[in-house]
């Protein structure tokens, strides 16, 4: 978790199925959002396809332990952490 800044925010469409609310915001609660994502994904698996870089951003692809396509988009904040991330699969 030492590459979040404290007021992170993460958005993706698994938080909104995990929490109910696809937007998550704050350290702790993006830390609890990942634990509750092993629970429900004890076999989570990434597989990096590519990594782009971009000024104070990067995106992964990555297929995940189904198969699935995905993309994260990092905004990186001054201080070199990440301060806000947006996820995307394919399915």
């Amino acid at each position: 978790m030492q590459h979040y800044a404290d007021d992170v925010i993460l958005v993706s469409p698994i938080a909104g199925k995990l929490l109910g609310n696809p937007e998550v915001k704050g350290k702790d609660a993006v830390k609890n959002y990942f634990l509750k994502g092993l629970q429900a994904y004890p076999d989570l698996k990434f597989t990096v396809l590519d990594v782009l870089h971009g000024e104070r951003s990067v995106v992964v692809f990555y297929l995940n332990q189904n198969g699935i396509k995905a993309g994260e988009f990092m905004e990186v904040d001054s201080n070199g952490k990440i301060s806000r991330m947006h996820a995307h699969y394919s399915e």
